[in-house]
């Protein structure tokens, strides 16, 4: 029944969208369709993957058909991700970690709301604004890998990768273990607070600031958690391509193939 429900919706919106009625999240399936086909992405290297929600919404409302490789250090998320994906012969779901800049192992701070888990403590401000999401009700030591690491392992040659990094104030050093290797990820969205939320994480504006040091370009904003009732936006995903390629995608070049 949960299925069907969530065709009817996914169908609805897409009505509305044809319509050019934009309801809540399909600016961002709007932008990330059109980033995919562009740069031909034909792999999804989706990293803290939780339940696998991400994976459902590029599925069922982005459209994306390619590969998708999910990675999530936390127990209980990893074990529901596993069967969530299992019907999915294109959704593969990596052994359990965490990934970082250096290989080794890690402590995480499992969150009431497992989507908040994160190797960083949550700050005073993130208790403040975000209160039992982000208060941790256990420990669990996790491996680490690093995404050069992973790549090695998992994807050919020639693939044109899409990274999105969701690890709660950790994203700095997931992309830091990517290493030399920054050219064959075409696009990456990083989730990034506009308040420090957790102990020692980089800035929005820093990890900006650093992302174009690396060679990408913002893209788009789209917000993510907010405070209710005010609306203060505290997170958004933020989408990142290569200069060269976002350049080109000003001008509406098309892709001949993509994962659709």
């Amino acid at each position: 029944m949960g299925r069907i429900k969530e065709r009817a919706k996914n169908l609805i919106s897409r009505g509305f969208e044809r319509m050019g009625l934009t309801l809540n999240g399909y600016g961002h399936a709007n932008c990330l369709r059109h980033l995919l086909a562009q740069e031909q992405i034909n792999v999804v290297v989706d990293v803290g993957a939780n339940i696998g929600q991400y994976g459902s919404w590029l599925r069922g409302v982005v459209g994306y058909r390619g590969r998708i490789l999910s990675v999530e250090p936390v127990s209980d998320s990893h074990a529901t991700l596993t069967r969530h994906a299992a019907a999915d012969p294109a959704w593969t779901v990596l052994p359990r970690c965490a990934v970082g800049s250096e290989p080794g192992v890690a402590t995480m701070q499992v969150s009431r709301n497992s989507v908040s888990s994160s190797i960083l403590p949550p700050s005073e401000l993130g208790l403040e604004s975000m209160a039992d999401a982000v208060r941790a009700v256990r420990e669990e030591v996790v491996p680490v890998r690093t995404l050069r690491e992973l790549r090695a392992e998992h994807l050919a040659d020639g693939q044109r990768a899409f990274l999105k990094v969701d690890t709660q104030g950790f994203e700095r050093q997931v992309i830091a273990g990517i290493g030399d290797d920054l050219a064959l990820w075409p696009v990456i969205q990083v989730e990034l607070s506009t308040v420090p939320l957790y102990s020692g994480e980089t800035s929005f504006a820093a990890m900006h600031t650093h992302m174009e040091s690396l060679g990408y370009e913002l893209y788009s904003v789209f917000p993510s958690y907010w405070t209710r009732p005010a609306y203060r936006m505290l997170q958004a995903d933020c989408l990142f391509v290569r200069k060269s390629e976002a350049s080109d995608s000003v001008g509406g070049a098309q892709a001949a193939s993509s994962g659709f």
